[in-house]
């Protein structure tokens, strides 16, 4: 996966009041559902998991693993019916709250295309692409496959379809997408993205912090 460059830091400029919804994307195990879930908790946003939400729509809360990309709940009209309630959930929340976090994997243009369609007269819509090495997203892997818990049926050979079929998010428009490598811990990337989207306090709006052009939030 290309890394996206740009500065770091923004350069200072007016907030702009403007209601968010901020989408954490990327392949499997890639780290944004741990960011994207401690990131809303910590501000108190709204926040909704595509994973939880296609399992809802099929009634299926627990574990369906062993199933590949474009299998039963994973076919593309399946995924197409979580995205749209992915957009609807956020459309809803947006009436109360000033950002709305979505997680999701997000990886062909069609859905970014979709989701930007559905909002963009409600809400900027923002991305957060997640991404790490792949010793990293092996040792996430094994330590899901023996968790009861955990609600994504991603594994080895998920992944490596997703990498092969994912599109580059090269149709974003300027200082709407961030890239971050998430191989550090969750509480500092967190912090890293309060900077870069003004994420402090439940009325910020896309913040001071917001770059020109895409941002590397990489270490």
């Amino acid at each position: 996966m290309t890394k996206t460059t740009g500065s770091k830091e923004g350069h200072g400029g007016a907030v702009a009041a403007v209601r968010r919804v901020v989408v954490f994307f990327g392949l499997v195990a890639s780290g944004k559902s741990t960011l994207a879930k401690l990131w809303a908790v910590r501000h108190g946003f709204p926040y909704a998991n595509s994973d939880v939400v296609r399992k809802g729509l099929a009634g299926a809360p627990g574990a369906t693993r062993g199933l590949g990309l474009g299998e039963g709940i994973y076919s593309a009209e399946f995924t197409r019916r979580t995205y749209d309630a992915l957009a609807a959930f956020a459309a809803g929340q947006l009436s109360r709250a000033p950002t709305v976090v979505l997680d999701g994997s997000y990886h062909r243009r069609e859905e970014r295309d979709r989701l930007r369609q559905a909002l963009s007269s409600q809400a900027a819509v923002l991305f957060v692409l997640c991404h790490c090495g792949e010793a990293a997203v092996k040792a996430r892997l094994a330590a899901r496959a023996v968790d009861p818990d955990a609600v994504s049926d991603g594994d080895w050979r998920v992944y490596l379809r997703q990498r092969e079929l994912f599109e580059e998010p090269t149709e974003l428009p300027e200082g709407t997408l961030f890239t971050l490598c998430s191989e550090e811990s969750p509480q500092r990337l967190a912090r890293r993205l309060d900077r870069l989207l003004g994420g402090e306090g439940a009325g910020a709006g896309v913040g001071t912090a917001l770059p020109r052009g895409r941002a590397a939030v990489n270490s």
